[in-house]
């Protein structure tokens, strides 16, 4: 359903790396988030890193991974 899939990388202080699309987005206050998304944020925390995922208008996936 995505008319346009967005794909950045900055590596200044962190690597972020976001990902931006329009398609089907979720209401976070009504899904279930699975046990992909809690281990991915996990991992992330494990190494000093973030994830976020938020779904507005579409949907943004940002990981931000220290240097």
């Amino acid at each position: 359903d995505a008319k346009y899939i967005h794909l950045s990388m900055d590596l200044q202080n962190n690597i972020t790396i976001k990902i931006i699309y329009d398609g089907i987005s979720f209401n976070l206050n009504t899904i279930i988030l699975g046990n992909w998304i809690m281990n991915m944020q996990q991992r992330m925390r494990s190494i000093g890193g973030n994830l976020q995922i938020k779904f507005e208008n579409g949907t943004l996936i940002e990981l931000e991974i220290p240097i």
